[in-house]
C-alpha cells in the first residue's frame, strides 16, 4: 500500500506542472484564457521560482482586463514583484527570463518596466545557443517563434534562432 502511495506521489512531478503552465501561458491571448491561466497558477502551492514566475506573469497579464485603473496598476505591480522575486531566486534561469521578457515587451511604456529587455534577451539566446533550454521541443519552438517576432535581436541572433526552429 505504501508503495502505491509513493508511486502516486512521484507521478506528480514538477515537470508536468510546469508543462501545464507553459501550455496555458501560450494560450492566454484573451480575457477567458488569461483567467484560466491565472486560476491554474493560483491553484499551485509550489514555491519553485519558475512557478512563481508563471504566477507573476499571469497576474501581470490579467491587469489588461481590469476596468479600474487602480486595479490594473495594482495587479501589474503584484505580478511584476513576483517576477522580480523569481529572477532574484534564479537569475540565470532562461525560462524565468523569458516570462519577464514577455511582460516587459508588452507592458505600456509609462510603467517603465522595460529596463531588462536586453539582459533577458541575451540570457535566452545564450541558453538556446548552448542547448541549455527546455527538454520540450514544442516549448522551445514557441519560445523561438516569440523571440523572432517580438524580441530586439541582432542579425546574428536571428540567424541562430532561425536555425534552431
Amino acid at each position: 500500500m505504501w508503495l502505491t502511495i509513493l508511486l502516486t506521489i512521484a507521478s506528480f512531478t514538477p515537470n508536468s506542472e510546469i508543462n501545464s503552465f507553459r501550455s496555458l501561458y501560450f494560450l492566454a491571448n484573451c480575457e477567458d484564457s488569461t483567467e484560466r491561466f491565472l486560476d491554474h497558477c493560483n491553484s499551485s502551492n509550489s514555491t519553485d521560482a519558475v512557478v512563481l514566475a508563471y504566477k507573476g506573469c499571469a497576474i501581470a497579464m490579467s491587469a489588461e482586463y481590469s476596468f479600474n485603473p487602480f486595479t490594473k496598476l495594482s495587479r501589474f505591480n503584484e505580478g511584476k514583484d513576483l517576477l522580480e522575486s523569481a529572477v532574484a531566486a534564479k537569475p540565470a534561469d532562461p525560462e524565468i527570463r523569458f516570462l519577464r521578457l514577455g511582460v516587459q515587451i508588452f507592458a505600456p511604456g509609462f510603467l517603465n518596466y522595460n529596463g531588462q529587455i536586453s539582459a533577458d534577451t541575451k540570457i535566452i539566446v545564450g541558453a538556446v545557443k548552448d542547448k541549455h533550454w527546455s527538454s520540450s521541443p514544442d516549448f522551445n519552438s514557441k519560445v523561438i517563434a516569440f523571440m523572432l517576432k517580438h524580441a530586439p535581436l541582432s542579425a546574428e541572433d536571428k540567424v541562430l534562432l532561425t536555425s534552431q526552429r
